[in-house]
């Protein structure tokens, strides 16, 4: 899972990362309010491929 910023925009949502998702950077989880899935066999999401994501906050 990655860190990332959810916004809605024309009735659609978006996600995009935080920043470098490394385990001991707090910055990229403080900014974060969903967790974006990405599975094991995916080397790379490219803009515009739909993903799962898990909201933190509203």
């Amino acid at each position: 899972m990655c860190r990332a910023i959810l916004t809605e925009q024309d009735g659609q949502y978006h996600a995009s990362l935080t920043g470098p998702q490394g385990s001991g950077i707090l910055t990229s989880m403080a900014l974060a309010n969903a967790l974006a899935v990405v599975p094991e066999d995916v080397a790379a999401i490219e803009p515009g491929d739909e993903v799962t994501c898990f909201i933190l906050s509203p």
